[in-house]
């Protein structure tokens, strides 16, 4: 709870005074202290309660959407020793519409609890409040809760203009889409230097699914990135230090746990045997990085070393081994070997052994016309100041495609995690990037691929997948162009309406406001007084569910519902006839063919969890229990179901229980399918109807 090394005894006793929060529970209290010398000791357990005699209590659907109808279950606790008959009153608002049944008043007996539904219709999308206030004639509760409430409608939202802000700027801001009424709207985002994207990303890279190593992994770098950026520039940032050092310890952590038994040093994608090089390498180099703004376990560096050189061959290649290459072939081995040496470089560029790998690499560069694998070889060259890197980033810069606005270079391959097409191309001009700037050299190009990284940002601040997003923020940090924009007033309009943005003298901060109820057609204007800047316009809004062509999909997503005897039983049938009530078990059969051209090797479904329903954990074990799924994990408004070689044309059958919690009658249940490397390669199946009764 708190940590609070000045405080320091006075004949072996102190004193402490700490608020506590009002939550309605019992904590359990114990001390912890330690000498100068280091010794520690513990105090004994204790508890502290906090109690209420009387008290109203209640819970929020998630995922709601306007038109749902839902029944609060509404508790009131009564621990005095007499009956109460309690008065029930909710703050009427224009967001919804009290049904007229619903109860005013209650009885409820000495030293118990009453439940009661409060069944309402949603009228508005937005962010609410939902206020309930329990009397008697002599004791009064009031409790208020926030939820969010979505549009009935299929939600779209893209980046629709990027570029460099070094002057007034008027774009037209065009909605092509059969929009629903007051839906739409922009975000308008200033970021004074690319570094300060870094920081966009400490937040935003944490909507990504974290179930597996390299995910897990790469929610670090947004993070190291920027204290490296602080302490390289000596900016003092007391909250960014903290709340990327929190980031850091948890992270790290966990990230060991994916070391494989038998094996030290080496690590896999889901911790199993056999541990991957290509994946470890890139562990490696994560931790070397960490390693500047982080305490590290030396050993755990000098193991993954280790586990790595031991699979160094004579000629200086490496054996690639794991189950988890991406689709990648032999025809890749000179990428893949390039990605492990590329990370050996970055961690130890003068050990004895690195040298024999450097050769082999110069060895094959005259077999490789990929500019992914000379991209990663320009990078291994430039770690150990070998001279032919200025062939290679001659030979990268003749490939590169310049216009206008901003310069990008492509590879035709795949890499070891499967990425391909667009994400592919993002992490070779992040490749192509550092180089430039770790030789200084092509500056004006190395501008226009920073342009280039900035313009194919995805509406969160990330670059889609976890591998594009790092090496673009890699690349960001390491051009660390020293733009910086004035303290000044950046004027952003939106038709009508008019917002000020207040920039501070911080290259670290970025700026964001929201314009509302945007038209089919708008008209964007920013007017800056000087310096130098980025900007970002993402787009949002949403449609009708009849409105989206699914027809086109990479992946056919299908979803049948039933209804289940029990948590663990095939379905009964359809609630069509037979209606779900509170706490029956809704039985989600989820169909997903991969249509598309190529297998998937890191495939993932995500499930919205339908209002007022609960996933049925042990459903999402025995699914991961027969092999059927690599991996799950829960939030509060979805599941993500990992998948594991998606072969083209397989059709999967995925059974995903969930139980009633409330009466409602909703639209819900909406999945979306993807090669989490190629989020482009997707499939969606609109929700459905489901009415749960009491």
């Amino acid at each position: 709870m708190c940590f609070i090394p000045e405080l320091i005894t006075t004949n072996g006793s102190a004193e402490l005074d700490l608020k506590l929060s009002d939550n309605i529970t019992t904590w359990t209290i114990q001390t912890v202290g330690n000498t100068k010398d280091g010794k520690v000791g513990y105090g004994t357990l204790d508890t502290v309660r906090v109690f209420k005699e009387f008290f109203v209590d209640f819970e929020l659907p998630k995922n709601l959407v306007s038109t749902d109808k839902v029944s609060i279950p509404v508790t009131v606790y009564n621990y005095t020793d007499s009956p109460l008959n309690v008065n029930l009153a909710v703050k009427e608002d224009s967001w919804f519409a009290l049904e007229k049944n619903a109860p005013i008043s209650i009885s409820v007996t000495a030293e118990s609890t009453n439940m009661v539904y409060i069944p309402i219709t949603i009228l508005e999308s937005g962010n609410h409040k939902f206020r309930v206030e329990a009397t008697n004639s002599s004791l009064t509760d009031i409790v208020e809760k926030e939820l969010s409430i979505s549009p009935n409608g299929y939600k779209i939202e893209k980046v629709v203009s990027t570029g460099i802000l070094d002057e007034d700027i008027s774009e037209d801001i065009l909605i092509l889409d059969n929009i629903i009424e007051n839906s739409a709207s922009a975000r308008v985002k200033i970021y004074p230097s690319a570094a300060s994207q870094s920081i966009e990303g400490i937040e935003n890279i944490f909507r990504m699914p974290t179930g597996c190593f390299e995910q897990v992994s790469s929610s670090l770098y947004p993070n190291i990135l920027a204290l490296k950026y602080l302490r390289d520039n000596n900016i003092v940032d007391e909250k960014l230090e903290k709340k990327a050092l929190r980031y850091i310890s948890s992270g790290y952590q966990k990230l060991l746990t994916y070391e494989v038994a038998g094996e030290s040093g080496g690590y896999s994608l889901y911790g199993r045997s056999p541990a991957e090089t290509v994946l470890t390498a890139y562990g490696l180099m994560e931790l070397t990085d960490l390693s500047e703004v982080y305490t590290v376990d030396e050993k755990v560096l000098n193991d993954m070393n280790k586990f790595l050189y031991n699979k160094q061959s004579s000629n200086g290649s490496f054996k690639i081994t794991g189950y988890h290459t991406g689709g990648a072939s032999s025809h890749e081995e000179l990428a893949l070997n390039a990605y492990i040496i590329w990370a050996l470089s970055e961690s130890d560029p003068d050990n004895e052994k690195l040298s024999k790998s450097i050769d082999y690499l110069k060895s094959k560069l005259n077999y490789t016309t990929d500019n992914y694998t000379l991209a990663l070889i320009a990078n291994c060259l430039a770690n150990v100041e070998d001279k032919e890197v200025n062939s290679v980033i001659d030979r990268l810069i003749n490939n590169i495609v310049v216009n206008d606005k901003y310069a990008y270079i492509t590879s035709n391959i795949t890499d070891y995690y499967g990425s391909r097409r667009n994400s592919q191309t993002i992490q070779t001009v992040a490749l192509t990037s550092m180089a430039l700037s770790k030789t200084l050299t092509h500056s004006n190009t190395n501008n226009m691929l920073i342009n280039y990284l900035i313009s194919q940002k995805d509406p969160h601040g990330t670059w889609y997948s976890t591998q594009a997003t790092i090496l673009s923020l890699k690349a960001l940090n390491e051009n660390n162009d020293n733009t910086k924009l004035n303290s000044q007033t950046i004027v952003i309009k939106m038709n009508s309406d008019s917002q000020n943005v207040e920039i501070q003298d911080n290259p670290l901060d970025y700026y964001e406001v929201t314009f509302d109820n945007l038209n089919k057609e708008n008209k964007l204007s920013i007017d800056i007084e000087n310096g130098k800047a980025y900007y970002e316009v993402v787009e949002e809004y949403y449609i009708p569910y009849d409105s989206v062509n699914t027809d086109d999909d990479d992946l056919d997503v299908s979803v049948f519902i039933s209804k289940s005897l029990s948590a663990t039983s095939k379905s009964m049938s359809s609630i069509e006839w037979d209606p779900l009530t509170v706490n029956d078990i809704l039985n989600a059969d989820i169909w997903v063919r991969n249509t598309s051209m190529d297998n998937i090797y890191n495939g993932m479904v995500t499930v919205s969890i339908p209002q007022g329903f609960t996933v049925v954990e042990e459903s999402l074990m025995a699914l991961k229990e027969s092999g059927y799924i690599e991996k799950y994990e829960t939030s509060y408004t979805s599941v993500n179901i990992y998948l594991r070689n998606f072969l083209v044309s397989e059709r999967l059958s995925l059974d995903v229980k969930f139980r009633a919690s409330y009466p409602v009658e909703i639209t819900g249940l909406a999945v979306r399918a993807y090669d989490y490397y190629n989020p482009g390669i997707e499939g969606n199946s609109m929700p459905i109807k489901i009415t749960v009764t009491e």
